[in-house]
Formats: C-alpha cells, sequence, structure tokens
C-alpha cells in the first residue's frame, strides 16, 4: 500500500494519531454496530483471493466508481454505501467498466452473499453472478466473513480498516502531513505483529471510525441498520465476546 497523502491535519499525542474529527470532541460510533456492515464486502473479496490481490481489486473498482463519480465532494468508496451517491447512469458506466475490464464477474462472485440474500445492499446494481451458488453456501461465507472480521484488533480486522484509510489516500481524501512519518500499512499484512505493524494498526483504528461520522450534520446511511436486521432474518449468527471500544 503507498504511504502517501494519508495523515495531513492528524495530531500526534504520543504514539497515538488523532484525526481532525475527534480532536473536536467527536464521540466515536460502533465499529462492528456501523462501520463493518459498510467495509464487510472487501472482506468478502479477501477471503476469496487473499489480501494482496484483494486489495488490488477493490483498488481497481473504487478507483473506477471515483473517477465516473467526478464530485469535489470527496467520497470513500471503500464503504458502499458511497455508491449510492452515484447516478443511474453513473451506475451503468462502471457495470460497463468493470465489464471492459474483465473484473465483473469477479466482483459478483465474490459480493454474492450480499447481493442475494439482502435488499438495498449499496452495490447490488453490480448484478448477480451467473456462478450459481446454493443459499446454505452463501450464508456460510457471510457468517464466516463477519466473524473473521469483527474483532478491530487481529489482523482481519486491521486489514480490512487499513484498506479502508489506503483507498481514501489514493483518490484524494487524505494528504501527507511531512512532519508526521506515515505509518506503514504494508507491515499489517506482511508483519503483523511487528512494532511497525503495531503503530499502524493504532493510527488506523483511531482514524477509520471517522468515515462514518458526519460533520456536516448529514445522516449517516441507513445500510448498517438494515444490515443487521436483515442478518436475524437471513440466519443466526452466534459469535464470541469481541471489544469494540
Amino acid at each position: 500500500m503507498s504511504q502517501q497523502e494519508i495523515l495531513k491535519d492528524h495530531k500526534r499525542i504520543g504514539k497515538r494519531f488523532v484525526p481532525p474529527l475527534m480532536q473536536l470532541g467527536m464521540q466515536e460510533v460502533s465499529y462492528i454496530n456501523k462501520l463493518l456492515p459498510e467495509i464487510i464486502w472487501m472482506g468478502l473479496v479477501f477471503d476469496r483471493i487473499d489480501y494482496r490481490a484483494g486489495v488490488n481489486l477493490c483498488e481497481k473498482v473504487t478507483k473506477l466508481a471515483h473517477e465516473i463519480y467526478a464530485s469535489e465532494k470527496h467520497a470513500n468508496f471503500a464503504l458502499c454505501s458511497s455508491f449510492l451517491r452515484l447516478e443511474d447512469r453513473q451506475k451503468e458506466e462502471l457495470v460497463s467498466k468493470l465489464q471492459d475490464q474483465k473484473l465483473l464477474e469477479p466482483i459478483q462472485l465474490y459480493l454474492a452473499p450480499l447481493i442475494v440474500l439482502y435488499d438495498n445492499f449499496p452495490m447490488s446494481f453490480l448484478g448477480v453472478t451467473q456462478n450459481k451458488t446454493e443459499k446454505d453456501t452463501l450464508i456460510k461465507r457471510i457468517k464466516e466473513g463477519i466473524k473473521r472480521y469483527m474483532d478491530k484488533y487481529e489482523r482481519p480486522g486491521l486489514v480490512l480498516q487499513s484498506t479502508t484509510i489506503y483507498i481514501r489516500g489514493i483518490t484524494g481524501g487524505l494528504f501527507l502531513n511531512k512532519d508526521i512519518e506515515p505509518p506503514d500499512l504494508n507491515s499489517i499484512i506482511d508483519n503483523p505483529e511487528s512494532e511497525p505493524a503495531k503503530r499502524a494498526g493504532a493510527f488506523v483504528r483511531s482514524s477509520v471510525l471517522t468515515e462514518i461520522m458526519s460533520p456536516e450534520g448529514e445522516p449517516l446511511p441507513e445500510w448498517a441498520d438494515s444490515f443487521w436486521d436483515q442478518g436475524l432474518q437471513v440466519d443466526t449468527c452466534e459469535f464470541g465476546d469481541v471489544v469494540d471500544e
């Protein structure tokens, strides 16, 4: 992952990087309740083709969406609800470009648990894969994905969060402050127990929740609540104790 354009306006307090919104005293929202449903689609990609290839695919999809969106107001397309910002013609253009680059069928396949099992999934316009999969298999995949990425302190959850920050950075939503050493996001994948990975993990955990805060008073997306409500209908998920603070 690139280390450029990711830390401008972050305040360093000891070893912790505090993002601008947190400096204003805004209260954190729940990673599990609000953020995980927005980024779990990338986790489903990682589960099928590993972290490196998955980040590469998510980068291509989100860059295309960002280019098509072409708005002065930045949107981080790592969050699935950002795709709701696209107009119908822009969604059609994205589907066409993904198809031209032979990316449409893979992304349809990887996101099938969300596209098939859930109503109003913001990326459902990408369409249903022609590779039919049994419902029980799709349920198993989404349950295993939720369980795997639910702990924001463990490697899978950290990769998911760091990819969210990375995508914001590569699409122009974050800027590097030359006075602050950038975190090594690669280390979270390559050497998760290392000191650089621990520092990078602290950075992404303190930064990523600002993605779903609303400094301008706009309502937060409804998808997260819908995801958990529908999950009760899709199947019963049982997990152990997970820290979300």
